[in-house]
Order: structure tokens, then sequence, then C-alpha cells
């Protein structure tokens, strides 16, 4: 539900309640969508509140999904009813086909329950129950197969891009050092760190600035799928959302690990597509509470296929850097580079990216 509202909302097609009032007037039963900053949508973000709710039968209140707990993987929702909040923006989802007096009693026969585990953190599963009556993996195994699918679209990166984020390395390695270990233990390792830092400036004063700037071979950008034509994407230093349409830029992609054709889907595999879209949408609405709670974007350490790959797997991971980024990099400044410097190449690569077969979680 996320993903169509805010497909409606970036086309122009969603109506604000112009106050509280409206709200006391709207059938008990109808779905409803609150949110703190509207127009974050446009800019691909979320405020820091977003929910779905169902209007109660008591006047002013509302019933939702809300977090209750949340510490890594470790969440809990529960169903709540409580007072509309005034200084929240309100709209209407329009549904068809449901009788909100039954809609209405599915969301009070939900009150206090707690849900563990990992749910949608804007509450849109829950609404999507009480509207349709049906569990949200039944609900997802009947709309398109794309919804938590990893999709990818070529990206172009520099050498130089390379060398910025490798140095960023390198600088918050010596930032953060070490506090165990010997004087002597630390001193070595501070120098080795700097040794690191005055190489890669040496590389960038002796490479050409053609090299450089140009553009190294497949490369990808990484999104999770979400309904209504949209995704969620790391890019830019923050989580953020667009349309798949935007995503793909005209350019020719390739859904992976996506799921097996066919319908209905197995409920295992649907529920790791839901997995998926959850995580995804949960880091995107986190981003409001915790600035940058994802950390910083870097095209080696923590890129968007870090990003796409735990919301797959539980766990970050990249394919790309060994089996392509680096060894481009490597294989453009070796030609140029006196022999020195390419073997200080292997040394930085082998500190910072160590690699290794099968131990990626999930390969394509």
């Amino acid at each position: 539900m996320l993903g169509h509202f805010i497909t409606l909302y970036t086309s122009g097609h969603t109506t604000e309640l112009q106050s509280r009032e409206e709200l006391h007037q709207l059938p008990a039963g109808s779905p409803i969508v609150a949110l703190s900053s509207p127009e974050n949508l446009l800019t691909g973000t979320l405020g820091k509140e977003i929910f779905f709710a169902i209007v109660s039968d008591t006047p002013g209140h509302l019933i939702a999904q809300r977090v209750i707990e949340d510490a890594g993987e470790s969440i809990r929702f529960e169903i709540q009813e409580f007072r509309a909040e005034e200084h929240l923006h309100y709209y209407t989802y329009v549904t068809e086909g449901n009788a909100p007096a039954e809609v209405l009693q599915r969301a009070k026969n939900r009150l206090q329950q707690c849900y563990p585990g990992l749910r949608s953190y804007p509450g849109d599963d829950f609404v999507e129950e009480c509207l349709t009556g049906l569990d949200i993996v039944d609900i997802l195994a009947q709309q398109p197969e794309e919804i938590g699918q990893h999709w990818w679209t070529p990206l172009e990166v520099t050498p130089k891009e390379v060398l910025d984020d490798l140095q960023e390395a390198i600088q918050r390695e010596l930032a953060t050092t070490p506090t165990g270990g010997s004087f002597m233990e630390k001193a070595r390792r501070k120098i080795v760190n700097k040794n690191l830092q005055d190489i890669t400036d040496k590389i960038r004063e002796v490479t050409p600035a053609v090299l450089m700037n140009i553009t190294l071979p497949q490369l990808e950008h990484h999104a999770i799928l979400i309904e209504g034509g949209q995704s969620v994407i790391f890019a830019g230093g923050t989580i953020r959302h667009m349309s798949k349409k935007s995503f793909c830029n005209i350019t020719p992609n390739t859904p992976i690990g996506g799921p097996t054709k066919g319908s209905p889907q197995g409920k295992t595999e649907v529920n790791l597509r839901l997995i998926a879209r959850n995580r995804a949408v949960r880091q995107l609405c986190r981003e409001g509470v915790t600035p940058g709670e994802w950390g910083d974007f870097n095209i080696l350490l923590n890129n968007s296929e870090h990003f796409c790959r735990y919301c797959r797997d539980g766990k970050p991971s990249c394919t790309q850097l060994t089996d392509k980024t680096i060894s481009a990099v490597k294989a453009i400044l070796g030609m140029i580079l006196p022999g020195w410097l390419s073997v200080a190449i292997d040394i930085i690569i082998d500190k910072f990216f160590p690699t290794q077969p099968g131990e990626h979680a999930t390969v394509n």
C-alpha cells in the first residue's frame, strides 16, 4: 500500500483532509494515511512519522499497527487505538468493494495483538489485512511477483570516485585505530595506514586525468522493488524511493534474485520477498528518525548492493567489488603506474577488501 500511496501522491491523485473534523466525519472502518511531512514524498524521502490506519467508531480515534520495540532485527508491533494527532496530515485511501463495518470489526478484533518479527513499518500490512480479511502473505501471493525483487541497472563510476572512497576508508581506519594492544602495536598500525594514505595520494599525482575519469565497466546500481511501480534505493547518502521507471532510466536491466515464475507462488518464496520489501521500507521510514542510520555511502564499503543484500539476506554484502570494480581499477592503474605502486594497490586491496569465495550470503 505504501508504494501505491507514493505513486498516487506524486501524481497528484490524493486528497488531504483539511481538518481533524473532516477526519471525524469519515465512516468508521475507512482506511487513511497519516504523515508528518508529506512534502518529503516529492523528494524521495519520508518524514519522521507515517502510518496507515483504520478510522475507529470512537470519535477522533484511529486503529493502527504501532512500533513498541525496535532494536536491530528484534522488532515488535502492537495494534492500538489512539486519538488522532492534530499536527499530522491525513489522507483518505480510496478502496473499492469494502464494507466499512466489516473492516472496522476486523481491526477491533486485533486490538492489543502483538506481532514479533519484521512486519511493515508504516503498518500498511495491517490495513491490507483488515480490508481483505486475508493474511498479508496470501495477499502478496495474488499481487505482481516483482514486489520484493532485487533489481540492478548499469552505474557509471570512475577510478577517481573509487580512489576517493578508498581514501575515505583509510582515513576512517586511521581515526578508529583499535584501542587494544601495546603502544608499539598501535603505533605500527597508525604508520601502516598513514603509508597507505600517502600511496593513494601518490597514485593521484601520477595517473593521467583521462584515465582517472573514464567509466569503469560492468558496475551496477541496485534497488528493491515494492508495490505501486516504486523502488527503494540507497544513494547519495540516504535511503530513498523512486519510481521503477526512473530507476531503470530506459536502460535495459535484469531482475536478480527474484521469484520463480509461476502462479500461485509458494508461501516460503512469497515470505522471503515480503521480508526483503519490509526491510527496505523499514529503512526508508526510519531515515527521518535517525538521519544517516544506514551509514555514509561508499562505493567500496557501503553501496546500494550492500543495502539490497541486507534487505534480502539480513547481512550487507557485495559481489561486484573484487569481481569487477577492483579488477578494473587494478587493470587500468597497472598500465601506467610504476611497479612499486602496482604492488601497493594489491596491498591496499588485500587490507580493506579481503573478500573470499563463498563469503556472501547469497549469490546471483
